[in-house]
């Protein structure tokens, strides 16, 4: 980029005028402007390009964010930029991409964005974690198992429930109590199944976190003796 520019052209200087930074004047500009925009020099058209999409996963546009997000990484790498306005574009922009994935529930491209920028940045917990929610949130064919077994179960107890208020309340009361035990321990073994697999399926995409960041972080760590070595 130009830090020493002095020239701005009108559009840009109508950009950097607007005193509500708010997301929504800003989506608002761009998206009114977006063909001239689109014409401006890079330094200029690639400013307001990042502050638009910043400005639209701000706002909750996440199914917007993910696409513009893509126009951003690929600006970064064909004008090989690092640090811009005080951070590591690349990795910001990829981070809120993964973000916005989640949030519109496109998990596996979430976790295989995360997955990259683990091995960029082996260290980063809160990548850590949020692979760990990403993993979480696929479950496998075995959960939708279990929950079915808890429907089940909890369709028994309720039919348990029907007959003792119809019949067994109305002509034995001495088997009330059985009853009362039947339908209490089907509840309890559904609730029993469910956080039973979903704890184990917890417990395991902890584990698969972990053990990916801690296997790109020794792959980092060779990297770097490697290097050093003569």
């Amino acid at each position: 980029m130009s830090p020493t520019r002095t020239y701005h052209s009108a559009l840009y200087r109508d950009f950097a005028s607007i005193k509500d930074r708010r997301p929504g004047p800003i989506i608002r500009f761009f998206e009114q402007h977006e063909k001239a925009i689109r014409q401006l020099d890079f330094d200029e058209y690639f400013e307001m390009l990042t502050a638009y999409c910043d400005a639209l996963f701000e706002a909750g546009a996440y199914a917007e964010h993910r696409l513009v997000a893509d126009e951003v990484i690929a600006g970064v790498i064909d004008a090989n930029i690092g640090i811009y306005q005080g951070k590591d574009l690349f990795y910001h922009t990829l981070f809120r991409k993964a973000a916005s994935c989640y949030h519109v529930r496109h998990f596996a491209e979430a976790t295989h964005i995360l997955r990259e920028l683990i091995k960029i940045s082996p260290t980063d917990a809160l990548a850590r974690r949020f692979l760990h929610r990403c993993l979480f949130r696929q479950y496998p064919r075995w959960i939708q198992g279990a929950r079915a077994l808890a429907i089940f179960l909890v369709l028994w107890s309720l039919l348990v429930t029907v007959v003792e208020l119809l019949w067994v309340r109305a002509l034995y009361l001495q088997w009330v109590w059985l009853f009362e035990y039947v339908r209490y321990g089907l509840l309890a073994g559904a609730l029993l199944v469910l956080g039973a697999a979903f704890g184990w399926h917890y417990l395991r995409t902890g584990w698969q976190a972990r053990a990916f960041a801690n296997e790109a972080a020794r792959r980092k760590r060779e990297a770097r003796t490697s290097r050093r070595q003569p």
